[in-house]
């Protein structure tokens, strides 16, 4: 089982020790998430993302795998008129929508990674924090385990992903303000 399957069955696990994951996010909150991750100038939503805490990891550790298929098909419209516009009856579309969905998938992945770093950086609980650490290297596994040629994410996502494991590995319990 790799990527966002084990991901889930992870949650699973989660939910029946008591993290109640179904049903904690409110709308808002997934609304707020999903701005953050296509945000340009991230501060003030990367720092409102944190503010979900817990409850904004399973849909970070979906998103680190990229957007979704819906927002993909859309994405690869918007970038096949874009091509046409930008250079009409001249170029190829097809590598031109590759090259911008590829760089669009690795932005998308990267904030999710940081978030769940600053997550993992800033929740008082170890367990919260081992389970961020958890997700993020059975990310990193995953992108080996397939090699370049399969790749699920690229070499600037890795790193990414490996930095965020690091800092979360460099947290330590905060006290919790009464």
């Amino acid at each position: 089982m790799s990527g966002p399957a084990r991901f889930l069955s992870g949650l699973v696990v989660s939910a029946g020790l008591g993290l109640g994951v179904s049903g904690c996010i409110t709308d808002a909150e997934e609304r707020l998430i999903s701005t953050a991750l296509d945000c340009d100038d991230c501060q003030e939503e990367r720092a409102m993302v944190t503010t979900v805490g817990w409850r904004a990891v399973p849909l970070l550790g979906l998103a680190l795998y990229g957007p979704g298929a819906d927002e993909i098909s859309n994405l690869t419209i918007q970038f096949g008129r874009a091509h046409q516009i930008a250079a009409p009856g001249g170029g190829d579309p097809a590598s031109y929508v590759n090259y911008h969905l590829s760089n669009y998938r690795a932005v998308y992945q990267r904030r999710a990674a940081m978030f769940l770093g600053d997550i993992a950086y800033t929740c008082p609980s170890r367990f919260c924090r081992d389970q961020i650490r958890e997700l993020l290297a059975a990310a990193a596994a995953d992108s080996a385990a397939l090699g370049p040629s399969g790749r699920i994410f690229r070499g600037d996502v890795v790193r990414t992903i490996l930095r965020q494991s690091m800092r979360a590995d460099s947290a330590v319990a905060m006290p919790i303000s009464p």
